[in-house]
């Protein structure tokens, strides 16, 4: 594509260069043509004015002379034998010599002289006429020259343009196939796991069902981010930053992730461990989650059924560090060097050789790292590094209830509300709405009541936002929500001076009383 971009470019300069040369050439033909054509009506003219002289008849010398200025020249000067000025026509006060004129008034006017003789025999010299002419006379006949012959021209450029631009579209069409290839290999990749834990969903006994639905909802909706992405026809290298002001937090994501592998993987060992209960980041939180999930997918291939696997997080406040630890077989040293490269894969069964190329590249868009350590017979490290956002004032990490506060739950899914029932103590005082225009007016909101509010009740119906931000102490409402890392919601929230929770995280949001 590249050459046949060069190609193209280089055949426009030359039809460029070509028409200005011919566009240069025509104009010097019509200078050269018309001064020859001047110079003879000159020398005619010069003829009659010496029979006019021989009869001395200067009037009708002066006629001849207006009649041949205003026919083909601007100016006619005589001159004596000696180089006087006899009369110029027109007349001037002051007549300026063509040799005196300004080099702007000499580059669009010409002057041509030709000389009086008496006798023809003896070639007797008796004055000079000088005739002033422009110069361009004949340059718009050139000029439609010039369209003409470029306009014929034009023909086989626009054909030649065209052969080019076909086989320009066949590059792109191969391209975008090679695009296309990629989008599909990474759709397969980063949906195989989600996908298993909705097997394990829809296969579980009564007693794991509640756990496990929630995890089936957390599947479902990672597989419609992944499809979102790929239907949106953008490039198949991941996006760090989606939008200026969204942020989602690395700790929450990685607990997640986490929790799916271990439905999978009941009989290995695995833990995370965090310096912080939160880390945010700018980077899109479907990669990252995709990312965590396809290096602890590696992780688990590589020890087997019984092995151990530790997730470390460190945050200082200016990065985050996500550490996967396996004990595994490791990595052969001759291997380590290629595992980052696109589509290389080694003893994995269905391997597609994508999950540490697209982490690199997130890595790198949201200007930070990947390092990978190994050793045969010990495990692997990877460790992904980026940029650390400060903690939202909408962050909320737990919810205590005053032993004399109600905790109001408002949710239009009855699975939700459930969910809620179940996991909360009993200890805890609580009433359920399924409508925000259901909640109990200010008046009857005591300062230790609680609030955990849905946000979307359907079209036209009020908003969970709209109705924290007409509660006595909107601090007092968590926005419960699925769409928790948008930027809007996140911004509306500071406004608003509530805090935030996404539904994916109800199952391990502690809500105790004191």
């Amino acid at each position: 594509m590249k050459d046949l971009d060069l190609a193209f470019n280089r055949l426009i300069r030359r039809y460029v260069v070509t028409a200005a040369l011919l566009l240069l050439g025509l104009l010097g033909v019509s200078i050269i043509w018309n001064n020859s054509i001047k110079q003879e009506l000159a020398d005619q003219a010069t003829l009659f004015l010496r029979k006019t002289l021989q009869a001395g008849d200067t009037r009708g010398e002066l006629q001849i002379m207006n009649g041949i200025r205003f026919a083909s020249f601007q100016s006619i000067t005589q001159y004596d034998s000696e180089g006087r000025r006899i009369v110029t026509l027109p007349p001037t006060v002051a007549p300026i010599e063509y040799r005196n004129r300004s080099l702007w008034d000499r580059l669009l006017h010409a002057e041509v002289r030709s000389v009086i003789r008496l006798d023809d025999e003896r070639e007797t010299q008796v004055g000079a006429l000088s005739f002033i002419y422009s110069r361009f006379e004949l340059a718009g006949y050139a000029i439609l020259v010039w369209i003409f012959v470029v306009a014929l021209i034009a023909f086989p450029f626009t054909s030649a343009k065209r052969r080019l631009s076909y086989e320009l579209e066949k590059e792109l069409a191969f391209q975008n196939s090679k695009i296309l290839k990629d989008l599909v290999g990474k759709v397969r990749h980063n949906i195989r796991s989600p996908l298993a834990v909705l097997n394990a969903y829809f296969t579980a006994t009564s007693t794991e069902s509640l756990a496990l639905k929630d995890q089936g909802h957390r599947a479902a909706h990672r597989i419609e981010e992944i499809l979102s992405e790929m239907e949106g026809g953008g490039e198949p290298v991941p996006q760090a930053v989606p939008s200026p002001t969204a942020i989602f937090d690395a700790v929450a994501l990685a607990r997640q992730i986490l929790e799916e592998k271990s439905l999978l993987q009941s009989s290995a060992l695995l833990e995370i461990k965090s310096n912080s209960p939160c880390a945010y980041t700018r980077i899109s939180g479907p990669d990252l989650k995709a990312t965590l999930s396809n290096l602890l997918d590696n992780a688990l291939q590589a020890i087997g059924s019984d092995g151990r696997i530790e997730i470390d997080i460190e945050a200082d406040g200016s990065m985050v560090a996500v550490s996967i630890q396996d004990n595994g077989k490791g990595i052969a040293p001759e291997l380590l060097p290629k595992v980052r490269e696109k589509g290389f894969t080694h003893g994995k069964e269905n391997g597609s050789g994508l999950g540490l190329y697209y982490a690199e590249k997130l890595m790198e868009e949201a200007q930070g790292g990947l390092t990978i350590e190994s050793e045969l017979g010990k495990g692997t490290t990877v460790s992904l590094m980026f940029p650390q956002e400060p903690t939202p004032t909408w962050y909320c990490d737990s919810l205590v209830v005053p032993k004399d506060g109600t905790l109001f739950i408002c949710d239009d899914q009855p699975y939700m509300l459930q969910a809620w029932q179940i996991k909360l103590p009993k200890a805890i005082r609580t009433r359920f709405f399924g409508a925000a225009e259901d909640l109990p007016a200010a008046s009857e909101i005591g300062p230790s009541d609680r609030f955990l509010i849905d946000h979307d009740f359907g079209k036209g119906k009020r908003t969970g936002l709209a109705a924290i931000r007409e509660l006595p102490n909107p601090a007092h409402a968590v926005l419960v929500t699925g769409r928790a890392y948008e930027a809007e919601i996140q911004t509306e929230c500071v406004t608003a001076g509530c805090k935030l929770l996404s539904k994916d995280l109800i199952v391990s949001f502690p809500v105790t009383t004191a």
